[in-house]
């Protein structure tokens, strides 16, 4: 939407012959959609993969295999319990249960 905006904000200026300040105007819409969406998509996966929910019980052996080290059973587990869900998105999961080093 930013970027259609931005895009038709630009063609405008260029047919009308407006200032440089609406040109520049239209890179800032072109800039804000460039930053948005990859954050939009980002979020959006987050939450199809369910990152921000309550792991079930039946869960809790993934969290168990993670903090024992087990990675890969703990990637193949996650899959098991959520089919449809790919070996690289179930990686990033299980990555992102992992503790933080400093804690």
């Amino acid at each position: 939407m930013f970027a259609l905006a931005g895009l038709a904000w630009i063609v405008y200026v260029a047919v009308s012959g407006a200032s440089w300040a609406y040109l520049g105007l239209g890179c800032l819409w072109l800039v804000l959609a460039a930053c948005l969406i990859p954050q939009a998509r980002q979020f959006s996966r987050r939450e199809r993969l369910g990152y921000d929910r309550a792991w079930p019980a039946a869960e809790q052996d993934v969290l168990t295999l993670v903090r024992q080290g087990r990675n890969i059973e703990a990637i193949k587990r996650y899959r098991e319990l959520n089919p449809g869900v790919g070996l690289k998105d179930a990686k990033q999961v299980v990555d992102g249960l992992k503790p933080s080093p400093g804690g």
